[in-house]
């Protein structure tokens, strides 16, 4: 508890707070404040905006198979990429990036969630504790991040391709055994591979089960090279305003969401 409120207090004293400079309309927004009134040292907090839907993780889970079919998927992947497009123009990158970070508000837009304060806890988590700054969720983390390399755009590349990957077939690209091994050292099973395997009869184009197995390159040099590569790649254009893909399905109870910003992208 101590080291999480030292975490919190040194998020909250950076200028502008948790969401300076960064705002897009397929991100949450949030803001980070020191509250002195409630305590005589304050209190660090984090407020985020909520967002009335559920995250395409919880979706996957209501479409038949559990998986979706790419037509009813493309329009979201399209939001998607505009939102982290945005961000790395911005110099920022998501080190967190998953189907449970993405939500469908109830007029069927993207939010991209969790937009970095992950990266911007383990940033002061570090600083205290001297512990790994590489974040994120290890079925979706490059092998670079898993290293604990310096994160760079090119590991939310890869964390879009395991993520579609798995709302495409409704598994990640490693999800049992040894992760951490097979995420450094073996390549994903082919897409179609996957589905057969699984016995799911979900039709993938061609050209987007090619950018998915692309993206989940091992090398980042083999990687698309930008999220605008991505859309060319499969032909769809990313919108540059805020669009409705289809009405979203009823939320659970208890769904919202959160985000900040992420760490400066190295790109």
């Amino acid at each position: 508890m101590r080291l999480a409120r030292q975490a919190l207090t040194a998020i909250s004293q950076r200028p502008g707070g948790l969401g300076c400079g960064f705002r897009h309309h397929s991100a949450t927004s949030s803001a980070s404040r020191r509250c002195r009134k409630q305590q005589p040292d304050g209190v660090a907090f984090i407020s985020m905006e909520y967002v009335d839907g559920m995250t395409l993780s919880g979706w996957r889970l209501q479409q038949p198979q559990q998986v979706f079919a790419w037509d009813r998927l493309a329009p979201l992947v399209q939001q998607l990429c505009a939102a982290v497009e945005y961000a790395h123009g911005e110099g920022v990158i998501h080190p967190d990036l998953k189907p449970a970070n993405v939500m469908l508000d109830s007029k069927g837009r993207v939010k991209l969630a969790d937009f970095g304060i992950a990266a911007v806890v383990s940033d002061s988590v570090s600083r205290v504790s001297a512990r790994s700054r590489s974040g994120g969720t290890l079925a979706y983390m490059s092998p670079q991040q898993l290293a604990g390399r310096e994160p760079t755009a090119a590991d939310d590349l890869y964390a879009l391709g395991a993520t579609l990957y798995e709302l495409l077939s409704g598994r990640p690209p490693f999800y049992r055994g040894d992760l951490t091994h097979q995420v450094l050292n073996l390549p994903a099973q082919p897409l179609e591979e996957r589905l057969l395997e699984l016995g799911i009869d979900n039709p993938v184009p061609l050209q987007v089960a090619a950018l998915i197995m692309a993206c989940l390159a091992k090398d980042p040099a083999l990687r698309p090279i930008t999220v605008r590569a991505m859309v060319e790649w499969i032909g769809a254009e990313a919108p540059t305003s805020p669009t409705a893909a289809e009405p979203a399905p009823p939320k659970p109870p208890g769904s919202a969401s959160a985000c900040g910003l992420g760490r400066r992208a190295h790109c």
